[in-house]
C-alpha cells in the first residue's frame, strides 16, 4: 500500500485507530475489530495522546503515528469484498439490501419474500452503520424477534452482533426489532408502525422478481393458548402459557402451524427454552398432527436459541407439564422459507 500512496503523492494518511492512552493495548479499530495489541507499527514516541488521539499512517516507512484530530488528511474508506449483482442497487459484504417503505410486519415479510429475500438480520459494526446509512430517517423494522432472553433474527442466522438499546423488561413494548438510524440502536416495538423495512439476500443469487406478491400472508399471530381450534397461519410466535412467568401445572397444549400458501417449507426458532428436566416436554412433528414424524423432543434449559426446520408447509407442537414444579417456559417463532 505504501508504494501505491507514494505513487499519488501522498505522504500521511489518516487510519481507523484512536488511542485513549499511551499503551497499545489502549488503542482500538473504529471497526470494531479489537485494539493494536496483537500487531502495531508505531513510529518512536507515538502512541502519544499529548499530541492527538488519532493515528495516520507514514507512507514512507510504513509506520503509525499520533496526530490531531482536526488537521485534514487524505484517508482511505475500507469494504469488504462483495459479488456483483446487476439486480440490486445496494451490495455490501456479498448480500443484496433492499430499503422498503413501510407496511404491516406480515406485509413487510411478504414483500420481502416476493424480493427473495427476508427482513435483514445484522452480523457485524460495519453491516449495522451501512443498514443505517441506506436507511431513510425513519425507523427501520429488521428480522429480530425479541423477547426476555435477547432476540433472535427469523433468517435463522446467528445473533452474533448486539446493538440493542432495550432493558430487559423492554421486550413488553413488543417482539419485533426495529433500527433508529439515527443512533444505530435497536429496539422492540409492537409492529404497528412500521414505516420503513429492510429486506436481505445473498448477493449474485437468480431471483424471478416477475412472481406475483403473495397477498395471503395473514396478519401476524401470537398464541400462547392451549388447545388451540384449528390452524395457525405463519408467520407466528408460539409461547407457553403465561410466558415470560411461570406456565401452570399439569397443562397439554397443542398448536397446529402452516405456511400460508402452502408451498412453503417452515422455520421454528426457539428464542428463550426453560422446563422441568424430563418432566415437562415440547413435542415437535414434521406436520399436521401428532402422527407425523417426530423432529424433537425437548425439555430442561435454559438453553440459548436453535431452529429446526420442517419438510413440508405444516408443523405440529406439543406442550405438556406435569402436576408439580414449573418454570417459565418458551417461546418461539415459525416463518415460512423458499
Amino acid at each position: 500500500m505504501s508504494s501505491f500512496l507514494l505513487n499519488q503523492g501522498v505522504d500521511h494518511l489518516w487510519m481507523g485507530l484512536y488511542c485513549f492512552g499511551l499503551d497499545r493495548s489502549q488503542c482500538f479499530w473504529d471497526d470494531d475489530s479489537g485494539s493494536a495489541t496483537f500487531f502495531a507499527n508505531f513510529a518512536g514516541g507515538s502512541p502519544n495522546i499529548g499530541i492527538g488521539k488519532c493515528m495516520y499512517f507514514w507512507t514512507s516507512n510504513g509506520q503509525w503515528a499520533s496526530g490531531d484530530c482536526g488537521q485534514n488528511l487524505p484517508y482511505v474508506c475500507e469494504l469488504p469484498p462483495t459479488m456483483p449483482d446487476a439486480t440490486c442497487q445496494y451490495n455490501y459484504n456479498n448480500h443484496c439490501y433492499f430499503p422498503m417503505k413501510g407496511s404491516s410486519v406480515s406485509e413487510a415479510i411478504a414483500t420481502c419474500d416476493q424480493l427473495c429475500a427476508t427482513l435483514a438480520s445484522v452480523h457485524s459494526p460495519g453491516e449495522n452503520r451501512y443498514i443505517a446509512s441506506i436507511s431513510p430517517k425513519e425507523d427501520t423494522l429488521l428480522g429480530g424477534i425479541a423477547s426476555p432472553g435477547g432476540y433472535v433474527w427469523m433468517d435463522g442466522s446467528p445473533v452474533d452482533y448486539n446493538n440493542d438499546d432495550m432493558y430487559p423488561s423492554d421486550y413488553k413494548n413488543g417482539p419485533f426489532i426495529s433500527m433508529n438510524p439515527g443512533t444505530g440502536d435497536f429496539f422492540a416495538n409492537d409492529g404497528s408502525k412500521t414505516k420503513m423495512f429492510m429486506c436481505k439476500r445473498p448477493a449474485g443469487e437468480p431471483c424471478d422478481t416477475s412472481r406475483p406478491l403473495n397477498s395471503s400472508y395473514p396478519a401476524f399471530t401470537s398464541s400462547s393458548r392451549c388447545l388451540n381450534p384449528g390452524l395457525i397461519m405463519a408467520p407466528a410466535i408460539i409461547s407457553s402459557p403465561n410466558y415470560p412467568n411461570d406456565y401452570p401445572a399439569d397443562v397439554f397444549c397443542t398448536w397446529g402451524v402452516s405456511a400460508p400458501n402452502g408451498g412453503h417449507r417452515l422455520r421454528l426458532t426457539f428464542n428463550a427454552f426453560n422446563t422441568e428436566k424430563n418432566d415437562d416436554i415440547v413435542r415437535v412433528y414434521d406436520g399436521d398432527s401428532d402422527r407425523a414424524p417426530l423432529i424433537g423432543v425437548y425439555s430442561d434449559g435454559p438453553f440459548k436459541p436453535w431452529t429446526v426446520y420442517t419438510t413440508g408447509p405444516s408443523i405440529y407442537i406439543t406442550f405438556l407439564s406435569d402436576k408439580y414444579y414449573t418454570f417459565s417456559g418458551f417461546t418461539s417463532f415459525i416463518t415460512p422459507v423458499f
